[in-house]
């Protein structure tokens, strides 16, 4: 959970250049299926537990403030830095599924963007050093 792709995916790329864009892409595809796990964990446990601690720590009015903010104005600012950041993307994925900010199929859709890019360009970049070097 902790700790990111990269630190798995840069050594596996160095050493098996050839398969740098499967890798990449293997680790695209896997970080998106943990992102949808992540929002129906947090969208479908929120009532059955969630909510109940919230409502005993008298917590209601700034659930429903943060639910706004995060539905209404910063959503999709909170996918794009989880997705460029070294923010655990699980927790992004799960805080959105618990104020269901963004509906799954655009957040899916964004997750596939922004964390591709970063993989894919890396291996874009490891692929050039490696034909200038041979």
């Amino acid at each position: 959970w902790p700790i990111p792709a990269d630190v798995m995916l840069i050594p596996m790329c160095i050493y098996h250049r050839k398969r740098a864009f499967y890798y990449a892409l293997l680790t695209v595809i896997a970080s998106v299926l943990g992102a949808i796990v992540g929002y129906y964990l947090g969208y479908y446990l929120y009532d059955p537990y969630v909510k109940d601690a919230i409502a005993f720590f008298h917590y209601e009015k700034s659930m429903e403030t943060v639910r706004n903010w995060l539905a209404n104005e910063y959503g999709m600012l909170m996918i794009f830095v989880g997705a460029f950041t070294p923010i655990p993307y699980k927790v992004i994925a799960v805080t959105t599924g618990v104020v269901a900010c963004v509906d799954l199929f655009c957040r899916s859709w964004l997750k596939i963007l922004f964390r591709s890019y970063p993989h894919l360009l890396r291996w874009r970049e490891d692929a050039t050093r490696y034909q200038a070097l041979y």
